[in-house]
């Protein structure tokens, strides 16, 4: 269980392990401070399939993942670069949902979607570069919502 609060002294990160019904966290961990006066939320917080990841969809255009495991710090940091597509208001990244990466099976890919109006997958276990941040859908509007779907079961790849 991932738990994120948000304080005069800064934004934390508390992971509890319920399977084991410790009642302390067992990893605790300050976010990257945001500028006076900014507004800053995380909009989702999502486990890799592996629980080996956790990315956290974020308000200020970023995906922060963080290594479950260890939780030393952060492991990557991407962003949605550009402007809204629609709205004056910015409210960021929207989604982050786990998947297979299309480029390398044997990997775990991360696709979000932000209100530069696209959606993006990203390779953690990859250093940067290469094909992170490749778009997979551009859209005339911002990303409110999208699902992945189960090509086994029947279903669109990605709905926006």
């Amino acid at each position: 269980l991932a738990l994120l609060t948000a304080g005069e002294t800064g934004n934390s990160l508390r992971l509890f392990d319920v399977a084991r019904k410790v009642p302390e966290a067992t990893h605790r961990l300050t976010l990257k401070p945001q500028p006076t006066g900014t507004h800053f939320e995380v909009s989702v917080a999502s486990f890799s399939p592996d629980d080996h990841y956790l990315a956290l969809a974020c308000s200020d255009n970023t995906i922060l993942v963080y290594d479950a495991r260890f939780m030393d710090g952060l492991l990557a940091e991407y962003s949605h670069d550009g402007a809204p597509r629609v709205t004056d208001s910015d409210y960021g990244v929207v989604g982050a949902q786990w998947c297979l990466s299309p480029f390398d099976s044997s990997r775990m890919g991360l696709v979000t979607g932000g209100n530069d109006g696209c959606v993006r997958i990203w390779e953690p276990s990859k250093a940067n570069g290469g094909n992170q941040g490749t778009v997979l859908v551009s859209m005339d509007s911002d990303i409110a919502a999208f699902s992945l779907g189960d090509r086994n079961r029947g279903e669109h790849d990605l709905v926006v």
